[in-house]
């Protein structure tokens, strides 16, 4: 874009004749890739969890954001993989413009969908033959003998975490990790996890960026709304 052409649509959005511009989903979806893959780590009763959003996909119904998020979620405790799933995670939200940061958030987020989509669950026989292959070998072979009867305030919560496993539900695990996955998307969301940031060196953002009042979704697009 020429320097004339530029001053000529600032003045047209000053005096009002230029209100708005516009990007399709697929032109959002383009620049979300900028943020991903985007890693979300879990807090687990022992070892450690990964949320990791490969891909995202954005929807505009009727003044909504709607982000499906296709994603790796994978247990590991003492080296040991325990589950390996892939989730898609559907948000909804509105559109905002967050002036200060130059950048367009998600906000009013909620969770609607949790789901399934591939599984490479592990199975494991025995709580035995599990805490045999996570603990040292000398404590896994008394574990092997005492387990139904073992007690022991340090191991409790940890056996009752891999007994999900045990059962052979995989649905049952995820379910288990939904409160934490819901709360960590939507933190990290608020948070501008998934922003898009204006670029300064496209003349549409530039623009937006310096007189950009708000953004809303009207018939399948997001307007940039040089107006309120």
């Amino acid at each position: 874009m020429t320097r004339i052409k530029y001053w000529w649509i600032t003045l047209l959005i000053r005096l009002g004749r230029l209100k708005h511009f516009s990007l399709s989903p697929d032109e959002l979806n383009n620049m979300l890739s900028a943020n991903l893959p985007w890693p979300i780590p879990l807090i687990l009763p022992a070892g450690k969890g990964t949320l990791q959003v490969m891909s995202a996909s954005v929807r505009l119904p009727d003044n909504q954001f709607r982000l499906e998020l296709f994603c790796d979620l994978k247990v590991d405790i003492g080296g040991v993989r325990l589950y390996q799933a892939h989730v898609l995670a559907t948000l909804h939200g509105k559109p905002s413009y967050m002036r200060t940061q130059s950048s367009i958030r998600a906000t009013q987020v909620s969770l609607t969908d949790l789901r399934l989509i591939q599984d490479d669950h592990l199975i494991f026989r025995s709580s035995a033959t599990l805490l045999n292959r996570l603990m040292p070998e000398a404590i896994g072979g008394w574990l092997n003998a005492s387990l139904d009867v073992f007690a022991g305030s340090l191991y409790k919560e940890t056996k009752s975490y891999l007994d999900l496993y045990l059962s052979g539900n995989k649905q049952k695990v995820l379910d288990f990790h939904k409160p934490q996955i819901e709360r960590q998307l939507i933190e990290q969301v608020n948070q501008g996890g998934l922003d898009y940031q204006l670029d300064h060196n496209l003349p549409d953002e530039r623009l937006f960026a310096r007189l950009g009042q708000n953004v809303k979704v009207e018939e399948g697009k997001l307007l940039f709304l040089f107006h309120s």
